[in-house]
């Protein structure tokens, strides 16, 4: 059962919303032609920090003992799909 997930779908550069994860979650990236970036914020949205950028698609497992906001970051789109998923 997912508790608590950020999905979003590209079609042009741009961002996702975000939600605060602590503990494990899941990532899922899926590329078609495009730049994605996993980003992480400690104080609520007002500075942002790459934790993993993707040019390709993606799964695993994260751990963030502290708790953190994520979002996801499309830099560059050319052809879709560019999708990122986080769940909890």
């Amino acid at each position: 059962m997912t508790l608590k997930s950020i999905s979003k779908s590209f079609t042009a550069v741009g961002t996702s919303d975000s939600l605060m994860f602590a503990g494990s979650f899941n990532i899922s990236v899926e590329i078609g032609t495009g730049t994605i970036s996993l980003e992480r914020s400690f104080d609520g949205g007002q500075k942002w920090y790459t934790v993993e950028t993707f040019t390709s698609s993606y799964e695993d497992m994260l751990t963030d003992p502290e708790g953190a906001v994520y979002r996801w970051r499309c830099s560059a789109f050319t052809a879709g799909p560019v999708s990122g998923r986080l769940g909890q």
